[in-house]
C-alpha cells in the first residue's frame, strides 16, 4: 500500500512540474505595437449619429473627430458629447409624494402576481412614472475640448 502511495505522489509531482514548465514554454510573445494598431480608432469626419464612446466600464467619454469634445453644439441633435461615470448620479426632488405602486402593472408568472413598473398613459399617474424613470440617473460630469480662436461661429 505504501508503495502505491509513493508512486502516486511521484507521478503527481512530475505531472505538476510538467504542467508548470510546459505552460511557460507555450507562452507567446505579445507585440504591443500590433495589438495597439489593431484597435486604433480613426475618425476623420463629423457624423452626429456616429460619435465614439471610449471608457473602461466605470468612466466613459463620448468624443468627436478631434478626440475630445470640441464641437458639442454640432452633436446636440445626434448623440450628445458627454462624460459619465459610475459615481456621478443625480436625482430630481419632487414636491409631491408619488408612489411607485402607481406605475405597476401586474402579470401572472408561475402562479404569482409580479409587479412591473411601466410608463402609464393615464395623466394622473404621469408624475409617478416620471419620477421612477428619472431617479436616480447618471449626470453629465464635464466637457473637455479645444478652444478655437478666430472662428466666426462659437461652439
Amino acid at each position: 500500500m505504501k508503495t502505491k502511495i509513493r508512486i502516486f505522489y511521484r507521478i503527481s509531482f512530475w505531472l505538476i512540474v510538467f504542467i508548470v514548465t510546459s505552460k511557460n514554454s507555450l507562452a507567446q510573445h505579445i507585440s504591443r505595437k500590433t495589438l495597439f494598431e489593431r484597435h486604433l480608432v480613426v475618425n476623420q469626419s463629423i457624423d452626429t449619429l456616429n460619435a465614439l464612446s471610449a471608457g473602461n466600464g466605470t468612466f466613459a467619454m463620448t468624443l468627436d473627430a478631434t478626440g475630445l469634445q470640441t464641437f458639442p453644439a454640432i452633436y446636440q441633435k445626434g448623440i450628445p458629447l458627454g462624460t459619465l461615470s459610475d459615481w456621478g448620479w443625480h436625482s430630481f426632488v419632487k414636491p409631491t409624494d408619488s408612489l411607485l405602486e402607481q406605475t405597476f402593472v401586474y402579470h401572472r408568472v408561475d402562479g404569482r402576481q409580479i409587479p412591473y413598473a411601466i410608463q402609464p398613459k393615464d395623466p394622473t399617474k404621469k408624475e409617478a412614472a416620471d419620477k421612477v424613470r428619472q431617479n436616480p440617473h447618471r449626470i453629465h460630469l464635464a466637457q473637455s475640448g479645444w478652444v478655437l480662436k478666430g472662428q466666426k461661429k462659437k461652439y
